[in-house]
């Protein structure tokens, strides 16, 4: 399967190809958009620290990795 991306003026004409995509037997869920609008940005809440690292699983995989060697 390919991927093919392209940018597009407007929301509308945006609109207008995804429905003509879903027209064509394009699976919604292969369709993908990325907008760029300051407003809709604004209103996107800042992540917490538990969204953006990964600092407990490497905990945890490194309590467990650690507790098995000393077993041994």
């Amino acid at each position: 399967m390919s991927k093919v991306y392209f940018m597009l003026q407007d929301e509308k004409t945006a609109t207008n190809e995804v429905t003509e995509l879903k027209s064509e037997g394009v699976d919604e869920d292969a369709i993908g958009v990325l907008a760029r609008d300051k407003d809709s940005i604004d209103s996107i809440p800042v992540a917490e620290p538990s969204e953006t690292s990964d600092f407990e699983p490497a905990v945890v995989q490194g309590v467990a990795v650690g507790g098995g060697t000393g077993v041994l």
